[in-house]
């Protein structure tokens, strides 16, 4: 008839009442929703031992997951139905989060900008995500190698396969892969959910980084080039906290300083120059106002033992670093100084012809 005759300290707490309000009564109107109702019913008239799940609800109204399972007893002389109930709502929640976390993992996967599968130890391929599946094919029943070669054996080596027998993970560039890209590979041991071992395997498209990197070494090469066979005397300093301080020369420096350059080499400019306050002074102010500087003075040279005209450019190239161009203009001086008496030699002859003419 549904009348509770005993219960447990749990089973009030459980729905928020007394003993008084629920022993004797007809509890399972109370603490069963009404649509779950008629499920009780059938299973008391079955005689069904086994566990279902129903509607709670608490004394405060809130309704809650609820598992009960039956079996029959003697109580008091007679045959009874005891049940034992379980608060199903913690697992609902951890059922509901491990949804939710493996709905986020899937759309991870599917929006994940590279390749990611788990290679087997047979070839077979046993999750391609949908960055795989479109750069190579569904993996359906088909071998790796048959599937990103559609070769009809097995590659030899294989970098993917060393993690099998090494059992660590492994990093590695893939280049010229069926795509045509370049992927920076990322290999890890992995157990799947049936204790068999797998590889993780993780690629990341780096084609355009490749590209640039290429793209930085092919203009290093060019300038490294321009730079040491430039004909003018180029010096690299940095500034550090020594000061500023010679780093590099090209060829013509060497030449044109037979060679005294070198010996000056990690020597700072307030040493090289400190009898010349002037130059120090542009070197300051090349660094602190990162400006371009053009400066003609005449310069004692002192591996050469001679006196040079000489027009330095101050180029800043970075916070730290000044690139200095010494051009050598003693020659182009002189050539202009011969060319001038020429042509002043030949006005006076012209005069001088011109009045004799008179």
């Amino acid at each position: 008839d549904g009348v509770l005759l005993e219960a447990n300290n749990q089973y009030f707490r459980m729905f928020g009442y007394e003993r008084d309000e629920l022993i004797g009564k007809q509890a399972i109107t109370k603490t069963v929703a009404p649509e779950s109702l008629a499920k009780i019913k059938r299973q008391v008239k079955s005689g069904s031992t086994s566990a279902y799940e129903i509607v709670g609800i608490r004394k405060d109204g809130t309704r809650f997951p609820l598992e009960i399972q039956a079996r029959y007893t003697e109580y008091k002389g007679k045959r009874r139905r005891v049940g034992v109930l379980r608060d199903l709502s913690e697992r609902r929640k951890l059922e509901n989060s491990l949804i939710i976390e493996q709905r986020r993992m899937e759309m991870l996967l599917e929006a994940f900008p590279g390749f990611i599968y788990l290679q087997a130890p047979d070839y077979s391929v046993r999750y391609a995500n949908p960055y795989f599946i479109e750069h190579y094919g569904q993996p359906k029943d088909k071998p790796c190698y048959k599937l990103l070669w559609n070769r009809d054996q097995p590659c030899e080596p294989c970098n993917t396969f060393k993690v099998f027998e090494t059992k660590v993970p492994a990093i590695w560039e893939w280049s010229g892969s069926p795509d045509g890209k370049t992927y920076m590979i990322y290999d890890h041991p992995f157990i799947d959910v049936d204790g068999s071992e797998l590889v993780l395997e993780i690629g990341i498209d780096v084609t355009e980084r490749k590209l640039a990197e290429n793209a930085v070494k092919e203009g290093e090469k060019r300038f490294e080039s321009f730079f040491r066979n430039s004909p003018i005397e180029t010096f690299v300093w940095e500034v550090c906290a020594e000061g500023i301080v010679l780093r590099d020369y090209n060829d013509a420096a060497l030449t044109n300083t037979s060679e005294t350059v070198a010996k000056f080499l990690g020597v700072t400019a307030e040493e090289i120059y400190n009898d010349r306050p002037d130059i120090l002074e542009l070197f300051r102010d090349c660094q602190m106002n990162r400006r371009k500087i053009h400066f003609e003075t005449d310069y004692f040279t002192r591996g050469t033992q001679r006196l040079r005209h000489i027009v330095y450019t101050f180029v800043p190239v970075s916070d730290s670093l000044i690139m200095l161009h010494a051009e050598d203009k003693t020659e182009s001086l002189k050539l202009q100084a011969r060319l001038n008496q020429v042509q002043k030699m030949e006005s006076i002859g012209n005069l001088a012809g011109g009045i004799a003419h008179d």
